[in-house]
Parts: C-alpha cells; structure tokens; sequence
C-alpha cells in the first residue's frame, strides 16, 4: 500500500519532517511517482496505527475519572439539597423574629441630605 508522506504522517500522528528523516535515514521505504513520494507500507501497519491504542493505564485512569464524577454529581445534589434546607430555615428564622424587631419612629428617621444643606448654608451666613 503507498501512501503520500503527508497521510502517513497523519496517520501515524506525527509531523511531516520526522517522516523525511525516517526516509532520509533509510528506515521507510520509499517510492518517487510523478515527483510525489509515497510511503510503502504494510496493509495491517495502518489499520494497527488506526486503531486506539488503551493501556491498562488508560482504562484505570478512565475509571478513575468516571468515579470522581459521580461524586461531584453526588455533591452537586447535596448542595443543592442544603442550600434549600438553609433558605427554608433562614425564611422561617426570620419569620420568627420579624415582629420582634424594633420599628424606627418617624422622629428617629433623619434626612441626611437636608442636614448638609443647612450647615452648608449657615457656613456661609457667618
């Protein structure tokens, strides 16, 4: 099977320059057609090279992966489960002690804004 340098690089996931060095040091056989190089190899050399290749590290760390998902899953719930259990306790707190609280009198209430205003103006009396 011939293949242009470019595809074997593809296929193989590596770059195009390493492919010229692996021909230039005589590793790959090469064939020069219509001054295009192509690649000769072996038909069950690329299906291999196509395949993924998984490890038992792989698969292990894939494992570990899917693991530590359901877990933010799992604590993703609880959150969620928390924060409502604190909004009804925070509503019901303040339920409680809503009446309780003291109401400011109208007297109590000051206007800051005018305050300034009057001393400004006084400044300027004196």
């Amino acid at each position: 099977m011939k293949l242009t340098v470019k595809e074997y690089a593809t296929s193989l996931n590596v770059s195009i320059q390493s492919v010229y060095k692996k021909i230039k040091r005589g590793s790959l056989t090469t064939v020069k057609e219509n001054n295009i190089t192509y690649v000769v190899v072996d038909r069950l050399e690329v299906e291999e090279v196509d395949k993924p290749v998984q490890s038992n590290d792989c698969t292990e760390l894939l494992d570990i992966i899917r693991r530590r998902d359901k877990e933010v899953k799992q604590l993703r719930k609880e959150i969620k489960r928390l924060t409502k259990k604190n909004e009804k306790q925070n509503k019901f707190l303040i339920g409680k002690y809503e009446n309780s609280l003291p109401v400011p009198k109208q007297d109590d209430i000051v206007d800051v804004t005018t305050m300034k205003k009057t001393k400004k103006k006084e400044k300027k009396k004196k």
